[in-house]
């Protein structure tokens, strides 16, 4: 039995991998270009959900425990995380918030939508409309975060 445990989420670890890489390929962290960057990130995780989804048992089953690719994980978003700070460097965004706590909130007000759609649908409205307007809302909450 625990073998078939140690398997399942060993296999569980390298989907999401998987799917973290892809992510990182197609929708590279463009702090130089916040509002493309969240309009390319919100229509990746509307076209692949599962991503999310796989994040969110992730967190059910770990909590606060470490992951399996943790280190790996952590690489990755420092990569992510420099770009950041690079741009905060460079005065194109402020850097009254630290970058890796700013990485973390664009990235939730971005991705919180998909990731708890019945949430979206009950506070902002299930319809196209509705979906449009939070999508706006969400890009001008991360133009007054990154306004310098």
């Amino acid at each position: 039995m625990r073998a078939r445990k140690s398997n399942k989420a060993e296999l569980f670890t390298q989907v999401l991998g998987r799917c973290m890489v892809d992510l990182a390929a197609a929708v590279p962290v463009d702090p130089d270009d916040i509002d493309g960057w969240l309009d390319r990130l919100m229509d990746y995780h509307a076209a692949h959900p599962e991503l999310l989804r796989l994040l969110f048992w992730e967190g059910i089953e770990y909590g606060t425990a470490e992951l399996p690719d943790e280190a790996a994980r952590q690489q990755h978003y420092a990569e992510k995380v420099a770009a950041v700070a690079d741009s905060q460097a460079r005065g194109v965004i402020s850097d009254a918030i630290p970058a890796r706590d700013l990485l973390f909130l664009l990235i939730a007000m971005a991705n919180y939508a998909t990731f708890v759609p019945q949430m979206s649908r009950i506070l902002v409205g299930g319809e196209e409309a509705a979906r449009d307007r939070l999508r706006e809302s969400v890009k001008e909450a991360a133009r007054r975060l990154v306004a310098t």
